[in-house]
């Protein structure tokens, strides 16, 4: 509907998880990864075809961040319309 927002899962929250990039200052935890960090762990092959070079910034993080999304959609690694209680 038009003019509505819904709230949805954080994608590097999940992504956290998936990755496990150890976080260099507190040994045990794992970091937010960066979202050309989780692209890399997740989709193998460069499916959003940018060849690691950004012309256009916004428009490859989206689809970097599309393509991240859908493959921990598919792999049951992520729910888009969980409402995370911190963030609720």
């Amino acid at each position: 509907m038009f003019g509505t927002f819904r709230r949805v899962s954080d994608l590097m929250i999940a992504a956290t998880k998936v990755c496990e990039i150890p976080y260099l200052y507190h040994p045990g935890e794992y970091k937010w990864p960066k979202l050309e960090e989780a692209y890399e762990v997740l989709c193998c092959g460069d499916p959003a075809g940018i060849g690691g070079v950004q012309d256009h910034r916004a428009l490859s993080d989206t689809a970097v961040a599309g393509y991240c999304m859908l493959s921990m959609y598919a792999e049951g690694q992520y729910a888009p319309r969980l409402i995370l209680e911190a963030y609720a």
